[in-house]
């Protein structure tokens, strides 16, 4: 599958920004399926999307016991008192905030992004021919005489994709501090489009050793080991402020931020889980009414925004009167006054002026519009981001295991650039789905026509026509998991109840409990999948899965213990039942679809899919196991054979708009488990010039006139199946009723088509596993609704 949930999660990070939404899950879960898309990561997709100029080369390497004039106009503060080693933060429309850091002798220069939410060190290196590492600086070890090559490989995965390469050693410099032997990664794949769009090179992580990709040891901890600082702390002040690009400091080794915040007093409270910087929120109010209570919150420096969890977004969503867009923000009449925000940490008020929680955004085209300062993730958690920090100075004491606050005495300005700029976090969690709505949407899509017993339905539930998912159930008795049906991939796995704690995507989810079932059988061998938005690892199990009112005994599938990275935190289901062909399962194990065909639970190996795509409807369609369901389509189903029996892969003669070839003898991919239409970036390109696009930091416009623009034909197999503009345009309303329109089409590097649910909804898919073909045919238009 590939958790298209990614890609999207940058895409949608954009998409979101610019007005109506992330809609591309994680495609947040869909960047390569949750590949492509499934952040998101949200970015932490992280959607990070900002003004592209390439930052200029010049360091700034300010020394804090340095007392300089043009340092104290720079920031409009007196610097005197100002403890500790620092550098400048480089402010991008209030979105980004970054620094220059160096590797290697003589120094390559970087503009990092120092990143609280992760803990690697990375840049790109000189393998790397992805779009983004073209732009950015490139770190050459053949040109350091301090390099040491370590090899070992490196993965991390970001809502945009799975950022891989190889570590290695050389002296990192940042803020005048040397380390010397800093283990670090040279990328040589970053893949979508939120890296391209950002100013950064690389990232500069400071979160704890434990959340650390291959147990890499932290630049802050071989300071604090190696004697490089005395003080076994850092500290982020932020600066706001319209255009300018003045974002505040940096500093390691000290606690003295008067020149911020006018006094040398924090407060302080504890840790409560290292990995991320994460305490315990005390409380949060607007105004005089108290929105939450007690719950956990992260201070990250790589998140744009504040992230509430649901039931506090929607609270304050109430308060402000907003207009709540399908990827969490929260849209406002700028006009709107806004009550003072107050955070209880430590057991005192930082409160923050209403009017800074209000955010003025402009548009490519010029046009104003507000959002709220919070927006909603589906965390069960605060996420603190950019928005907070410009606010509240923050020392992050690695020694003590604690957070300390102060007021920022920095001006901040309301309006803050460009809507293309706007990040989403890349640690978004989805909580679990109460039992009661479970059980709401089982009773109303549950039903089964008494002359159709020979067919296994399972309904569809639908999320902002991003996200489809399904509920069954593993064990004896039952438990009950939402899980996302995957024409993408083969392996069937849930998350374990035996999952490490510090694993937020397991723990925010409903966990499989193999001590309760009385019909669970001992595997034990391990796994390892792969998805474009993220790893799973654990071991496997078998038990009796539960599904459209069928039994299916001894399903080999996995016990998850880890969930990599975001992208499994930012969706809904728990987690997931491949429908592929078993030539992509797991060794030795027989996948779902094979298995219920070979114990004769349906007549025919055969499957297919019904996708409704109606806008703020929770029905999503559904999979009809053992044959068709004629009702859902009209004409006659037009099949195609298989050119790769591991995926539901086939052959398109000609993609084509108008008399312009886009693509001739390529391959493509039904999958479930991407929100867009992913194609060659090659064909991207084309098609979009086609289009008479315009392309803005990864989003590609068009005019909303939609009967100005063309079809897109896929010629499959002798038959035409255009997708129409209705079906690959998606209209976003700005305030004041300006609209701007963006495609719903996605640039990957692959050399084939992935058809995800843009296609899906326009037409009524079959999936013949005896005969190793795919079906195609119109699915209902009245029921089939564009998005």
């Amino acid at each position: 599958m590939r958790l298209t949930l990614l890609l999207f999660c940058a895409l949608v990070c954009l998409i979101v920004v610019l007005a109506e939404g992330r809609e591309r899950r994680a495609s947040s879960r869909r960047s390569l399926g949750l590949r492509q898309q499934r952040i998101t990561r949200n970015v932490r997709q992280r959607n990070r999307q900002s003004a592209r100029a390439r930052p200029s080369s010049r360091t700034r390497k300010l020394s804090a016991v340095k007392k300089s004039s043009k340092k104290s106009n720079r920031y409009g503060q007196s610097f005197a008192t100002t403890t500790g080693s620092r550098i400048a933060l480089k402010n991008t429309a209030n979105m980004e905030y970054t620094c220059k850091m160096s590797i290697g002798t003589p120094k390559q220069i970087f503009t990092i992004l120092p990143d609280t939410g992760s803990s690697n060190i990375w840049v790109p290196g000189p393998k790397c021919t992805s779009r983004a590492c073209k732009i950015h600086k490139k770190y050459h070890p053949a040109k350091s005489s301090t390099y040491t090559k370590v090899g070992t490989a490196f993965a991390i995965t970001y809502g945009s994709g799975k950022v891989t390469g190889k570590l290695a050693k050389d002296t990192v410099r940042v803020a005048g501090l040397a380390v010397t032997n800093q283990t670090f990664a040279m990328t040589n794949k970053e893949p979508g489009t939120a890296f391209v769009e950002s100013n950064f090179d690389g990232i500069l992580g400071l979160g704890f050793r434990s959340i650390s990709v291959d147990n890499v040891k932290t630049l802050v901890q071989n300071m604090c080991s190696e004697g490089v600082i005395s003080n076994c702390v850092f500290s982020i002040c932020m600066r706001g402020g319209g255009s300018s690009k003045r974002g505040g400091a940096l500093i390691f080794g000290s606690t003295s931020t008067t020149a911020y915040t006018g006094s040398e007093t924090y407060t302080y409270t504890p840790v409560t889980k290292k990995g991320y910087w994460q305490f315990d929120l005390q409380g949060f109010y607007l105004g005089s009414t108290k929105v939450s209570g007690s719950s956990q919150a992260i201070v990250d420096s790589g998140t744009s925004l504040i992230a509430a969890p649901t039931s506090a977004f929607n609270k304050i969503n109430k308060i402000l009167g907003c207009t709540v867009t399908s990827s969490g923000e929260c849209w406002m009449k700028c006009s709107k006054k806004v009550s003072d925000v107050t955070f209880v940490i430590g057991g005192k008020n930082f409160v923050m002026a209403g009017n800074k929680l209000k955010l003025k955004v402009r548009t490519t085209k010029g046009n104003t519009i507000c959002i709220s300062a919070v927006s909603d993730m589906g965390t069960s958690f605060w996420i603190l981001g950019d928005a907070f920090i410009r606010h509240f100075c923050t020392v992050f004491d690695v020694a003590k295991s604690r957070i300390g606050f102060a007021a920022s005495s920095l001006s901040i300005a309301v309006n803050f650039g460009s809507c293309r700029q706007l990040r989403i976090s890349l640690h978004g969690v989805e909580n679990p789905m109460g039992s009661e709505l479970s059980n709401r949407f089982l009773s109303i899509n549950s039903s089964t026509s008494s002359n159709d017993t020979d067919k296994i339905r399972l309904p569809l539930r639908n999320r902002n026509n991003i996200e489809y998912f399904g509920i069954v159930s593993m064990g004896t008795p039952k438990q009950m998991f939402k899980v996302m049906l995957d024409t993408g991939s083969s392996n069937t796995w849930l998350p374990s109840s035996n999952c490490a704690r510090s694993n937020w995507a397991c723990q925010n989810h409903r966990r499989y409990d193999s001590s309760r079932s009385s019909s669970h059988v001992k595997d034990g061998r391990n796994f390892t999948l792969y998805y474009g938005a993220g790893s799973v690892i654990g071991y496997l199990s078998k038990d009796t899965l539960h599904f459209g009112g069928k039994e299916l005994p001894n399903l080999i599938f996995g016990e998850a213990m880890f969930q990599y990275q975001e992208v499994f935190d930012s969706v809904i289901f728990d987690g997931i039942v491949g429908l592929g062909l078993g030539e992509r399962a797991w060794a030795n194990s027989t996948p779902f679809l094979d298995l219920l065909c070979e114990q004769h639970l349906v007549e025919e190996c055969v499957f297919s899919v019904y996708l409704r795509r109606v806008p703020g409807s929770l029905r999503g369609g559904e999979i009809i196991i053992g044959g068709i369901d004629k009702s859902r389509f009209s004409g006659s189903i037009h099949y195609v054979p298989l050119t790769e029996y591991g995926y539901w892969k086939f052959e398109m003669t000609k993609v084509s708009v108008g008399l312009e070839k886009i693509d001739v003898g390529v391959s493509a991919i039904l999958d479930t488990g991407t929100s867009n239409i992913l194609m060659p970036e090659q064909s991207y390109d084309i098609l979009h010039k086609a289009l008479k696009a315009t392309t803005d930091y990864g989003l590609s416009f068009v005019t909303c006139e939609l009967d100005s623009l063309p079809n897109i034909k896929l010629l499959i197999a002798g038959r035409t199946f255009p997708i129409t503009p209705m079906d690959y345009v998606k209209e976003v309303l700005l305030e004041d009723s300006i609209k701007v329109c963006i495609t719903r089409f996605a640039p990957i590097n692959l050399n084939f088509w992935i058809l995800g649910d843009v296609f899906l909804g326009r037409y009524y898919t079959v999936y013949d596993a005896t005969e190793k073909r795919v079906g195609l045919a119109r699915a209902v238009p009245d029921v089939a609704m564009g998005g």
